[in-house]
């Protein structure tokens, strides 16, 4: 429970940047460490990939489920904040080639503080990218 204008609140689940405030305001906050080691525990639960094996070791299923995850995380962390898609596109494709290069994706992500292990991102550009352009 945290108390913010005198209203209380229970907090159940946050992003990296709340985390990150919470952790460097402790004071601000009597008693949160335990609210904060909780909430460092579910995030390094969240980590796509984390849990699973190498990739190169991984069933074609495990790999689609991860995209999958990636997918919806970014579905909502990134299209929801663009009216169009072109928009969406653009921010994303940082060099304007008109292409999305893995590394726009890792860095884009980390931007967005998913935590998705490297590895995964290659993954995924092997799925999407059919032509291989």
């Amino acid at each position: 429970i945290v108390v913010v204008f005198n209203s209380r609140f229970k907090i159940i689940d946050a992003d990296v940047f709340v985390l990150n405030y919470l952790t460097e305001n402790t004071f601000r906050f009597p008693g949160i460490e335990r609210t904060i080691a909780t909430l460092e525990d579910a995030h390094a639960k969240k980590e796509l990939g984390k849990d699973l094996p190498c990739t190169d070791i991984m069933s074609n299923d495990d790999k689609l489920a991860v995209i999958k995850r990636l997918g919806e995380q970014l579905k909502r962390a990134h299209f929801n904040r663009f009216f169009s898609i072109r928009e969406a596109f653009l921010k994303l494709d940082a060099n304007r080639d008109k292409y999305i290069q893995p590394s726009e994706l890792r860095r884009y992500v980390g931007f967005l503080n998913i935590p998705i292990k490297d590895d995964m991102i290659d993954e995924v550009f092997k799925v999407i990218d059919t032509n291989h352009d």
